[in-house]
């Protein structure tokens, strides 16, 4: 198989395809959002990327995305897994999540698949 029909087959077990993609992303804390940091990769169902946080899966989240045509989507989230994973530069040790939206509203789930169709057409 080539490496568009690979994209889509990756595809085939989810719901809704997934792209490996550098968004940029905070989590709410209970006064404020931490520190923007860059996702892993996204999808219309949820998202995963990196944190040095100790996160349980079923953790639920209050999460900021930024797409890069400049909209925001703010939605709750749950940590469906995590594994540990060391990517920093200074060596620490941290948590990949993966996160599934939990109150996305239609319009900005309609956002983030645009976004996720366009990259896959690109490939």
């Amino acid at each position: 198989m080539d490496g568009k029909n690979s994209v889509y087959r990756f595809s085939d077990r989810r719901k809704y395809p997934r792209i490996n993609a550098n968004i940029t992303y905070s989590i709410k804390n209970s006064q404020d959002f931490f520190i923007p940091q860059s996702s892993k990769n996204i999808s219309s169902g949820g998202i995963a990327f990196f944190v040095r946080e100790k996160i349980g899966v079923g953790t639920i989240l209050d999460l900021r995305i930024c797409l890069p045509d400049a909209s925001v989507v703010q939605t709750m989230v749950s940590v469906v897994w995590r594994e540990l994973a060391q990517i920093y530069e200074d060596k620490a040790i941290c948590r990949e999540l993966g996160v599934e939206f939990i109150s996305l509203d239609q319009n900005n789930r309609n956002k983030i698949a645009k976004y996720v169709f366009l990259r896959l057409d690109k490939n």
